[in-house]
């Protein structure tokens, strides 16, 4: 009982972390998106940040459904570059 409470505590706090730093209009870390810890990023994982769900295909380069640290540091420059753009 104690895993699931760690669990669940865990996964909450991920996801009130990504929505306030998704709402500052900031690319998280990829740590905040991997809410099951496995070192990708998965389409549902990124469907929390609004911005990333919507160039999540072309950001997975190698077309396995995840993004891998490289695909996902590529994606959240690219995404930050933009925001930078549009501030200007």
């Amino acid at each position: 009982m104690k895993f699931i409470t760690a669990f669940f505590g865990a996964t909450l706090a991920s996801a009130v972390l990504m929505f306030n730093i998704a709402s500052a209009g900031e690319m998280p870390d990829m740590a905040a998106i991997d809410t099951d810890q496995n070192g990708m990023v998965n389409s549902e994982e990124a469907a929390q940040v609004p911005d990333l769900a919507s160039i999540f295909t072309g950001a997975d380069l190698d077309q396995d459904g995840q993004l891998n640290s490289d695909e996902y540091d590529r994606a959240k420059r690219h995404l930050d570059s933009k925001d930078t753009e549009e501030a200007e």
